[in-house]
C-alpha cells in the first residue's frame, strides 16, 4: 500500500510539529475568515479596527505571514471573541 502524504509527514517529529503548526494556523484563519463573513467585516474594517496594516491581516488570512500572538488576541477581540487554549496530550510512540 503506497504511504499518503499526511502519513509520511507525521511518519517523524519534524513532520508532526509541521503538521501541528499548520492546523494551528488554519483553525484560526478560517475562524477568523468566517466570523469576518458572518458579520460582514472587511479587511480594512478590522485593520482600522485593530490597527494591523491591512495588507498584514490579508497575509495572515491566507497563510502566507504569521503572526504573533498578541495580533492573533487584537483580531479576535476585534470580532467579539477572547482566545481561550486547551492542551491535549500527543500520542507518541515508546522512542519519542
Amino acid at each position: 500500500m503506497t504511504e499518503t502524504f499526511i502519513q509520511k509527514l507525521l511518519s517523524d517529529d519534524e513532520g508532526k510539529r509541521l503538521y501541528l503548526e499548520e492546523d494551528f494556523r488554519f483553525e484560526i484563519t478560517e475562524f477568523v475568515s468566517k466570523t469576518m463573513l458572518e458579520k460582514h467585516i472587511t479587511n480594512a474594517s478590522l485593520a482600522q479596527t485593530t490597527g494591523v496594516q491591512e495588507d498584514h491581516i490579508v497575509q495572515f488570512l491566507s497563510g502566507d505571514v504569521c503572526v504573533g500572538l498578541s495580533t492573533i488576541v487584537h483580531i479576535l477581540y476585534a470580532l467579539g471573541f477572547k482566545l481561550q487554549i486547551s492542551f491535549t496530550p500527543l500520542r507518541r510512540n515508546k522512542n519519542g
